[in-house]
């Protein structure tokens, strides 16, 4: 699971490096705001899956 977790980290920061090296335009923060905000809900339900794997591993 924490493979997945670096796995997936990994593929969001290339997203964001993309998003920002291929648009010409100077930045536009509400853009980036927004995709940030999606990346951090990501990393909030993976966290809380892997709290929850652990916690269920230590009740059994």
């Amino acid at each position: 699971m924490v493979a997945s977790l670096r796995r997936q980290l990994g593929e969001m920061e290339k997203n964001v490096e993309r998003v920002i090296v291929n648009d010409n335009r100077p930045p536009d923060a509400s853009r980036y705001n927004e995709t940030i905000r999606q990346f951090q809900d990501d990393i909030t339900r993976m966290t809380v899956r892997i709290r929850t794997t652990l916690e269920q591993r230590d009740v059994n």
